[in-house]
């Protein structure tokens, strides 16, 4: 048996650990180390270089459901912390959520929001992947579906297509998720422990059984304490919103002119929150247009990025085979 030592990741309330059994991770050194290579081990696995920050949208209800994952540097956040709250501040509202989008002064909150996202994307500062999936698919209209179990593994996908593929491969991580999700982390942990690889660290100083994305840490946080949460669940709400009313939000862009993201004479019969809304939709498309970020709306029947690798990416998930199907309640 190689020489090792189990270690936990971290401690405390709403926080999990990722490696070994779901619940410790074995750090495997060659014969004769001593005590300074393990320590030097285990003070590298603390050091957190990346965060993302997670949120969902409709995730049991409805036809689309989404996940939102907001990723930059460590090094980055603070200031991205300091600029949300400023944006919102300037908007007067205390904390965004996408279900209060109904009015004016929401509509200015999150165009700030979009406008702040979107400087920082394009400064290789940040990143926001959106995974949409259609409950009608071939995956996922099966009898019994488990949604929760279903909403663990997409979290998967995502994390699987951006921590690794869209941020440096040797960047450890630190995800915080939004307190109210649904999400079983002891059992998610499981899965990325499935597929965990060896790897050498260094100049042969320590071979280290870490994890395949590198998670350090998961701890639920509060988005009125978070705001990059806000973020999250910004555009989560985005992308099932322009799927699900995809032909109320046309009808009501027609209606203005082409683009126009300005609000018009209100029709009687056209409720507030699509009116503000769909002008939050405009925006985003027209200013990633205009940023060259390959966001589309009307081919896509909602929002949609081509190019996974821009730092925009709203991608609708598509069944892999014939076999891919969503889990299903015993």
């Amino acid at each position: 048996m190689p020489r090792g030592i189990f270690c936990p990741i971290l401690t405390g309330k709403a926080a999990v650990t990722m490696g070994g059994p779901c619940a410790f991770r074995m750090l495997v050194y060659p014969n004769g180390l001593g005590d300074s290579t393990q320590s030097w081990a285990m003070q590298r696995m603390s050091e957190v270089t990346h965060v993302g920050f997670a949120d969902e949208a409709n995730w049991n209800e409805g036809r689309y459901r989404a996940i939102a994952l907001v990723t930059t540097t460590l090094a980055a956040l603070s200031k991205l912390q300091d600029h949300i709250f400023r944006a919102l501040s300037e908007s007067g509202v205390t904390e965004f959520k996408f279900k209060k989008l109904r009015s004016a002064r929401e509509r200015f909150a999150a165009i700030k929001l979009i406008d702040l996202a979107l400087a920082e994307a394009c400064s290789s500062r940040l990143r926001v992947d959106v995974l949409i999936w259609d409950t009608r698919d071939s995956r996922h209209n099966v009898k019994r579906r488990d949604d929760v179990l279903n909403l663990e593994k997409m979290y998967y996908h995502l994390c699987k297509n951006v921590l690794r593929m869209r941020w440096p491969p040797e960047s450890t991580w630190a995800l915080y998720p939004d307190e109210h999700t649904a999400v079983d982390w002891d059992r998610l942990k499981c899965y990325v422990n499935a597929a965990a690889q060896v790897y050498v660290e260094g100049d042969g100083l320590g071979i280290v059984l870490r994890s395949e994305f590198g998670v350090e840490r998961i701890e639920e946080k509060s988005s009125r304490e978070e705001p990059a949460l806000q973020l999250a669940d910004l555009f989560a709400g985005l992308a099932t919103f322009s799927r699900s009313h995809y032909d109320d939000v046309v009808m009501e862009l027609d209606s203005r002119g082409e683009g126009d993201s300005t609000p018009r004479g209100r029709n009687k019969k056209t409720s507030n929150s699509l009116i503000e809304r769909t002008s939050v939709i405009a925006h985003l498309v027209q200013e990633c247009k205009r940023r060259k970020l390959g966001v589309g709306f009307r081919n896509s029947r909602g929002l949609c990025t081509r190019n996974p690798t821009k730092p925009i990416n709203f991608w609708l998930y598509q069944p892999q085979h014939p076999l891919d199907k969503a889990p299903v309640k015993e």
